[in-house]
C-alpha cells in the first residue's frame, strides 16, 4: 500500500504566458509544471498529499499570485516540512537595476522589467526566509541559469532575459537550514526543449521522480540522488540532439546533507534517508556559508530585516547587523571576477583584462567616503549587470548598450568625487564593446 509523503509541500510555478509581451509565451513551461505536479501527487510515485501540491501557470502566475502562494506556503508549513519549489520562466533586470522574476502580468520598458511589476530578488529572499521548513529543494528550470529562451532553438537569440546572478543563488542558500538548489544548466549554457512536450530537463526530472534510474533510500527519494539521475540523461540528450552541452548544476552550502524530497515509488518509509555523498562527476558546487550569508544580508529589503527574529534555526537580522557596505561591494566584485573567469564567451586576453579592471574598480570603490557608499554599491551592481549581459552566449545588443549606459552614468556621478572610478569604468566599457563585437 503506497505511503503518503505527509511532510511534503510543493509550489510549482510555470510562467508560460505574458499578458504584455507575447514573445515571452512558452507553453512548454506550463506542460512541465503540470507533469511534475502529477507525479508528485501520484500515490504510486511522490505520494504528496494532493492538497499540498500547488501549481501556478498561465494567468495564475501573476506577481500577486506568486507572492500569495509563497505566503500560503509559509503559513501551512512547519519546521519538519519538506518544500519542493520549482520555477520555470524568465528573469531580467528592472529599470531600477534590481533583478526580478518575470510574471504573467509584468510590464516592460525598453525590454527591462518596470520596477515593482515582477518579483524582485529581495522580495523572493524575504518570502523564502519566512518559510519555517528546514528542508527546501529549489529547482530553477531556466536558460542561461536564469533566462528561458522563448524559441528553444539552437542559436536563437532570447528576446529578453539575464542569468540568475551568482550572489542571488548564494543568498537563497542562507534563507534557512536545509536549502538545496538545482539549476537546469550551468552559467553560460542553454537549456533545450528536446523533441517532446517537455523540456529535456523536465523530462529527466519527471523520470527521476517516477523512480527511473534512482535508488530506494529507506522508502524515500533523496535530493542528491534525484540530481544525479537528472545530470547524465540531460547531458546525453542535449549532446545527441544539439551537439552541445547542458549540465544541470547542484548548489549547496559546504557541509550540507541530502534529505528526502518524495517517496520512492510510493514505498513505505523506513526511517530517515541514509547519508548520501555529493554526486561525483557532475556539476555540483559548494558555497561558503559566510559568503552566502553576506549575500543574503546585502539583498534582503530593509522592511524584512527583522523577519523571523524569534526563529533559532536562522540567523535573524535583529541579532546582527548587515554586512558593512564596503564588504558588500567586495562580495559583488569578487563574484563578478569569478563569473568572468568561468565565462565561456570572450577570449582569454579580454577576460584577463576585465578581471584586472574589475580589481582596480574594486580598489577605487573602497576609497569612497561614507556618505557616498550607496552610490558605490550601485556602481558595483551595474558593473555586474553590464558584464553578465555582455557575456551571455548570444548577447542582445540593446540589453548590452542599456546596461552599459546605466553603468557609465552611475560611475560618472561618483567619478565627480573619485575620478579613478569614472576612468576605470570607461576602460571596462571599452573592453565590453570589444567583447560583444567579436
Amino acid at each position: 500500500m503506497p505511503a503518503t509523503f505527509t511532510p511534503g509541500y510543493a509550489l510549482l510555478i510555470g510562467v508560460s504566458s505574458s499578458a504584455n509581451e507575447p514573445r515571452l509565451n512558452v507553453p512548454v513551461a506550463a506542460a512541465g509544471i503540470r507533469a511534475v505536479a502529477h507525479v508528485l501527487a501520484d500515490p504510486a510515485f511522490g505520494a504528496y498529499p494532493a492538497n499540498q501540491v500547488t501549481a501556478l501557470s498561465d494567468a495564475d502566475a501573476t506577481r500577486a499570485g506568486i507572492l500569495d502562494a509563497l505566503d500560503a506556503l509559509a503559513l501551512s508549513t512547519g519546521a519538519d516540512s519538506t518544500v519542493f519549489l520549482y520555477f520555470c520562466g524568465h528573469a531580467n533586470y528592472g529599470d531600477d537595476g534590481d533583478y526580478s522574476l518575470i510574471t504573467h502580468d509584468t510590464h516592460f520598458q525598453k525590454r527591462k522589467v518596470v520596477s515593482g511589476s515582477g518579483v524582485r530578488q529581495g522580495e523572493l529572499i524575504a518570502k523564502l526566509r519566512a518559510i519555517k521548513a528546514r528542508r527546501i529543494f529549489m529547482i530553477w528550470d531556466t536558460c542561461h541559469s536564469g533566462e528561458l529562451v522563448p524559441a528553444y532553438s539552437v542559436g536563437g537569440t532570447p528576446y529578453i532575459g539575464a542569468p540568475l546572478p551568482a550572489p542571488t543563488v548564494a543568498a537563497f542558500l542562507s534563507t534557512g537550514k536545509g536549502r538545496i538548489i538545482v539549476r537546469s544548466c550551468r552559467e553560460g549554457q542553454v537549456a533545450y526543449s528536446g523533441s517532446g512536450d517537455l523540456t529535456v530537463f523536465a523530462q529527466a526530472l519527471v523520470a527521476g521522480l517516477q523512480g527511473n534510474g534512482t535508488q530506494n533510500n529507506r522508502g524515500s527519494l533523496s535530493a542528491f540522488d534525484l540530481y544525479r539521475r537528472l545530470y547524465l540523461p540531460v547531458v546525453e540528450a542535449v549532446a545527441a540532439q544539439y551537439g552541445t552541452r547542458q549540465e544541470p548544476e547542484l548548489l549547496v552550502l559546504k557541509g550540507a546533507q541530502s534529505f528526502a524530497v518524495a517517496r520512492y515509488r510510493g514505498c513505505k518509509p523506513e526511517g530517515e534517508c541514509a547519508p548520501v555523498p555529493l554526486p561525483a562527476s557532475t556539476a555540483f558546487r559548494e558555497i561558503s556559508p559566510a559568503y552566502s550569508q553576506a549575500a543574503l544580508e546585502q539583498m534582503l529589503p530593509l522592511p524584512y530585516q527583522h523577519l523571523n527574529a524569534d526563529r533559532s534555526d536562522l540567523r535573524p537580522a535583529v541579532q546582527h547587523m548587515p554586512a558593512p557596505p564596503r564588504d558588500q561591494i567586495t562580495v559583488t566584485m569578487e563574484h563578478l571576477n569569478l563569473h568572468i573567469a568561468n565565462a565561456r564567451r570572450g577570449d582569454l586576453a579580454i577576460r584577463i583584462r576585465l578581471q584586472q579592471l574589475i580589481a582596480a574598480l574594486s580598489t577605487a570603490l573602497q576609497l569612497t567616503p561614507a556618505e557616498k557608499l550607496e552610490a558605490a554599491q550601485h556602481v558595483a551592481r551595474r558593473a555586474e549587470a553590464a558584464i553578465t549581459v555582455a557575456m551571455a552566449i548570444t548577447p542582445d545588443q540593446q540589453d548590452v548598450q542599456y546596461t552599459l549606459s546605466r553603468f557609465r552614468e552611475t560611475a560618472a556621478v561618483l567619478g565627480l568625487s573619485l575620478p579613478g572610478v569614472a576612468t576605470t569604468a570607461e576602460q571596462i566599457a571599452a573592453e565590453i564593446d570589444q567583447l560583444v563585437r567579436r
